[in-house]
């Protein structure tokens, strides 16, 4: 994954820099003439469509349109390419529907594609420390079947309920922890949960409260199915590889994957909003 910088970066040229900074009116004339490139993904449509962002009322998660204005997004996006490998955009896990917004726009030209999903490099970040409310394996687990237990979210969402507990607002729908016990794909404790706020400590029977960070994370999006659906293209993410590839050294302690949007609305082309987060050094 590549740490952006001025002048530097494939996926978002000088011209929509300035093309940001205008006002509304240049901008229409630039779109009228021709002189900022179209950057959207053939997926965008769809996640356009079916985009939602994760508000909570009473503790509750809920699923509602979208209303951030695109220009939040955008200027989002202008913050992470103007920032150098050195310097991580400081960021946070109450982003999501920024993160949804920006998949949704396509400001960003795909790092890999195909028909049904869209990869994007997010660059580096780093997170303050936060809690999480998690279902946890506790001891160390193997890949595969061992994590389909925790992967059952249904007891967890309803202990959510009966204890109405607050969660952040505007954080992912559900985050995954891959705590690797030495090395990364190896054994490692799983969890599984939600952001709650710093100040909540009444973990009830079953569910832990982790504190996760700061950290300092390399960053990908992915749009689209899910590894067992029908044209998936998660397999393309390769995060390890284009860490290594942008020269950043993988920590091999934690792997993490932010739900910002399940799209079961759909049965043909399911366009999720996922970012894999992988902690450097």
């Amino acid at each position: 994954m590549s740490g952006a910088s001025e002048g530097r970066h494939p996926a978002f040229p000088s011209a929509n820099r300035r093309f940001l900074v205008a006002s509304p009116g240049q901008r229409a004339r630039a779109r009228r003439e021709g002189r900022v490139p179209s950057l959207r993904s053939p997926v965008t449509a769809k996640v356009r469509q079916t985009a939602s962002v994760g508000i909570f009322a009473d503790g509750m998660h809920e699923q509602v349109p979208s209303r951030v204005p695109a220009l939040i997004a955008l200027a989002c996006c202008l913050q992470a390419v103007v920032a150098s490998a050195d310097e991580p955009v400081a960021a946070t896990l109450t982003e999501s529907p920024r993160l949804v917004e920006l998949a949704s726009a396509a400001t960003l030209r795909p790092i890999a594609q195909g028909e049904r999903f869209a990869i994007y490099d997010l660059g580096v970040k780093s997170y303050p420390q936060a809690t999480l409310l998690v279902q946890s394996s506790v001891t160390p687990i193997n890949l595969g079947a061992e994590m389909a237990p925790l992967m059952d979210t249904a007891g967890l969402w309803a202990t959510i309920r009966e204890h109405n507990i607050p969660i952040r607002q505007h954080s992912p729908a559900e985050v995954y922890l891959y705590n690797w016990v030495n090395d990364a794909q190896g054994p490692m404790v799983f969890d599984v949960g939600v952001v709650v706020p710093d100040a909540f400590d009444a973990a009830p029977p079953g569910l832990l409260l982790r504190r996760v960070g700061p950290l300092k994370v390399a960053s990908l999006l992915y749009v689209g199915p899910f590894p067992h659906e029908t044209g998936t293209g998660w397999h393309e993410l390769r995060w390890e590889e284009r860490a290594r590839q942008a020269g950043h050294k993988y920590t091999e302690r934690l792997y993490r994957e932010l739900y910002h949007h399940f799209d079961y609305a759909s049965s043909d082309n399911r366009q999720h909003v996922v970012e894999v987060q992988i902690e450097i050094e």
